[in-house]
């Protein structure tokens, strides 16, 4: 068995984005989406070229018939030819790390799994968070992607589409947007010489 894994890093106003597997980073910006990292499948023509290179076969768009990625973590048994480095293996572990500078004006990112995108178009879902912030500026993130959730759940037991597990992060962009992101955070203040079992209040709640 393996997995993928998708990590984003910024850093001095740039985005570092390595990835390895299917999940996907979607930027939105002035209206539009764009991917910040390519789904690594046998379609990706420099990839099924290392897989064929490596002796195995690519049936139905899967290696061998079986995995429909090129790179993951774990899916060891395509990775023993002891013929072969470690970059000439069918499938890698090793990340594809790309770099994004211009960030301005970018109002989100969604980082989601092959659950989320099997199941909505990238541009559809980011126009949808973008009118549920506008819509709904007090409401958590959180609750909207519960409500993305619940949409990719398939309605009909059996159906393929939208019973894979789903895993999805917002990350939002706030600029200079005229919010206060400390009202109300919970400021825990923890005295050393409070022994475990005393239940004194050690949270206090910060306004302005």
């Amino acid at each position: 068995m393996g997995t993928t894994a998708n990590i984003m890093l910024i850093k001095n106003n740039v985005i570092y984005i390595a990835n390895v597997g299917d999940s996907l980073s979607v930027m939105y910006k002035d209206g539009k989406a764009y991917n910040l990292n390519r789904e690594h499948q046998v379609v990706i023509e420099s990839e099924k070229e290392r897989v064929l290179k490596s002796g195995a076969t690519i049936q139905g768009y899967r290696i061998n018939g079986m995995l429909n990625l090129t790179r993951a973590l774990g899916d060891i048994r395509f990775k023993k030819d002891k013929k072969l480095k470690r970059d000439e293996q069918s499938v890698l572990a090793i990340p594809e790390i790309t770099r994004i500078d211009d960030i301005d004006n970018v109002d989100f990112i969604v980082m989601g799994c092959d659950g989320i995108w099997d199941c909505v178009k990238r541009q559809l879902l980011c126009e949808y968070l973008e009118n549920e912030i506008a819509d709904n500026p007090d409401r958590k993130l959180s609750d909207i992607l519960a409500t993305i959730f619940d949409k990719c759940i398939s309605p009909i037991m059996g159906k393929v589409l939208g019973t894979d597990n789903m895993s999805c992060i917002i990350i939002q962009f706030l600029h200079n947007q005229n919010r206060n992101i400390e009202e109300n955070i919970k400021i825990q203040k923890v005295d050393l010489n409070i022994q475990n079992d005393k239940k004194e209040d050690i949270i206090e709640n910060k306004t302005n």
